[in-house]
């Protein structure tokens, strides 16, 4: 999609849609003299972009709202989730990449400062996926070593290594701690529209089809 089409189907100027490319919050290709973006990553923005009103959550409070979990499955409904997931995505800063497949296995053998979360964390708790994508919670430091280590590329449309970064001042979890809570879990696969969400969203309400 021309950046045009782009900033109309997403309800945002057209300076904002060449922002988020140079930020690469959108994938886009020139050809000839003008920017293309694939059809897949405006998706993915549209599926994560903050609603309308207020601030964003810094960090910490988005770490916060999740630990409170403040879900009961009387009044719980899809819009109510989805409104949830949209207001704490800012819990961390999100990098969809690629690396060779050998990394992924590599990386789910390294747990030095390394939690993991996404379809791992679903697996945990005993929700049928595979494991070809791999979601990890790093600080910073870590971030930009593992990048550089193994050349991990910018990558959405192929990405098998899904890196969360969180500030060292919004780290949520325990020194000993390896695995994500299931919301956190659910969170990374519903971001990205994984199929596996719906499986462990499943198993986390048990059974109950939401409104």
């Amino acid at each position: 999609m021309p950046l045009n089409e782009v900033a109309v189907e997403l309800g945002v100027s057209r300076r904002r849609v060449q922002a988020m490319v140079q930020s690469r919050a959108l994938l886009a290709e020139k050809i000839g003299s003008q920017w293309f973006v694939p059809i897949e990553s405006v998706q993915q923005a549209k599926n994560t972009r903050r609603e309308q009103g207020g601030r964003p959550l810094n960090a910490s409070t988005a770490w916060k709202l999740i630990a409170e979990q403040p879900f009961h499955l009387e009044g719980l409904t899809s819009e109510r989730l989805d409104s949830f997931r949209r207001k704490v995505r800012s819990r961390a800063k999100h990098s969809a990449l690629y690396v060779h497949p050998s990394v992924v296995d590599a990386l789910r053998k390294s747990h030095e400062g390394i939690v993991f979360g996404g379809r791992d964390a679903a697996v945990a708790i005993g929700t049928p996926v595979d494991l070809t994508i791999l979601d990890i919670y790093v600080r910073p430091d870590l971030a930009v070593a593992l990048v550089e280590k193994y050349r991990a590329m910018h990558d959405p449309a192929h990405a098998n290594l899904h890196l969360h970064t969180v500030a060292d001042d919004a780290w949520p979890f325990e020194s000993d701690q390896m695995i994500v809570d299931a919301w956190t879990a659910w969170l990374d696969l519903e971001d990205r529209e994984d199929r596996a969400a719906l499986t462990l969203l499943d198993r986390m309400l048990g059974g109950r089809i939401l409104a």
